[in-house]
């Protein structure tokens, strides 16, 4: 039998005990290693959420040889992929087409299929063309957040309210411009300088 199907039913007894006699009983008990912060995060957390955590390949949970930077490594594993699975549904909420989900995630289009199946978003065809307006306020966007990662700045566009279909098209026509692979300044008509 594969070992980690036990991960969940451990991590079901840890919080069934925790939640009957504190944090002193599961001391205890003789496990040692988490901290009171390390079990009211997992009591705070839904079935799906346990679910998706007892995913992570943690060996069941380092063979029960707890100690608190363990833990925090795959508590901050399973953070990561739940801030990536929320950057990808918001993404692909905003119009973000898969060329630009497999830059940012290397999703697959099978996934990328899945998870716009999940959201319901059924929508296909081409992307609406930006009015030039719009076009340069998608690169003043882009070159004012350059200091943030790619993924960072696909979401600010998408909460600006730019489709992120549209914006795909504008950024790479951006960067095919530029020969040397850097991105250019945006310099809206009539202005003398890029970003301040």
């Amino acid at each position: 039998m594969n070992t980690d199907s036990y991960t969940p039913l451990i991590i079901a007894k840890l919080l069934k005990l925790y939640a009957s006699g504190g944090f002193n009983a599961v001391k205890e008990s003789g496990i040692r290693g988490l901290t009171q912060v390390h079990l009211d995060r997992l009591a705070s957390m839904t079935v799906t959420q346990l679910d998706q955590f007892c995913e992570i390949d943690i060996d069941i949970l380092m063979r029960l040889v707890f100690s608190e930077e363990r833990v925090d490594i795959v508590l901050k594993l399973w953070d990561a992929r739940q801030q990536d699975q929320a950057d990808q549904e918001n993404l692909i909420r905003w119009g973000a087409s898969l060329p630009l989900m497999e830059e940012e995630f290397g999703m697959s289009g099978a996934d990328y299929a899945a998870l716009r199946r999940k959201l319901v978003i059924d929508t296909n065809g081409r992307p609406p063309k930006l009015s030039e307006e719009d076009e340069l306020r998608v690169l003043r966007l882009w070159q004012e957040h350059k200091a943030l990662p790619s993924r960072q700045r696909w979401l600010v566009l998408g909460q600006a309210g730019i489709p992120l279909n549209s914006a795909w098209t504008v950024i790479q026509q951006a960067r095919s411009e530029d020969e040397f692979g850097n991105e250019r300044d945006v310099r809206p008509a009539g202005s003398g300088s890029a970003k301040k």
